[in-house]
């Protein structure tokens, strides 16, 4: 997931998508704007762009690759869905081989994060996560997803049907799920 007003992919951004295509890992970019040295990158790495409109922030993202994935008829073929919001990767050195992105892919939970949080109410943050295929192909996710208002600007909307929507619906479906760093226990030994 990413946005730059000038449409322009930070190296480190490159540096994961690279990466993640020499570990055999299919990308897809999700953004409202690329200039056109980013987009030959992507063609260059067969990277697919996904455009979108800048609403309905994070979350309204997920829901256009969800569609993207359903009506290109692959969402049965994805074993893992990783997701990253790309302001949230740092400038330094990255690549999917950090502890960070392996723990995300190499779970057997269904919904798979970096960090939960207990603001407002417990969720598992959506700035890095991972769903399984468990999740990706249940009706249940598809009525979630398609259901989101993905024409919302408003940030709050997003916070709470999306990313707190989404552990909730994670959780009263019973799906498995599990953090990288969990905020909780970190805060009850305190």
């Amino acid at each position: 997931l990413h946005y730059s007003k000038h449409g322009v992919l930070m190296p480190s951004i490159k540096q994961i998508l690279v990466s993640a295509k020499r570990n055999d890992i299919r990308c897809l970019l999700c953004s409202s704007n690329l200039n056109y040295k980013e987009k030959n990158f992507l063609n260059n790495n067969n990277i697919t762009f996904v455009k979108k409109t800048n609403k309905s922030r994070d979350f309204g993202s997920l829901q256009i690759i969800y569609k993207y994935l359903m009506n290109n008829q692959v969402i049965n073929k994805v074993d893992k869905l990783v997701v990253m919001n790309t302001s949230m990767v740092s400038v330094d050195e990255i690549s999917v081989d950090d502890k960070w992105f392996q723990f995300l892919i190499n779970q057997n939970e269904d919904f798979v994060g970096i960090t939960d949080s207990i603001n407002l109410d417990y969720h598992i943050q959506s700035y890095h996560y991972s769903l399984s295929n468990n999740i990706l192909s249940s009706n249940q996710f598809k009525k979630f997803i398609i259901g989101f208002n993905g024409n919302s600007d408003s940030r709050n909307f997003a916070i709470k049907k999306g990313e707190l929507g989404l552990s909730n619906f994670v959780m009263a479906n019973h799906f498995s799920h599990k953090t990288f760093l969990p905020i909780t226990k970190i805060n009850n030994a305190i």
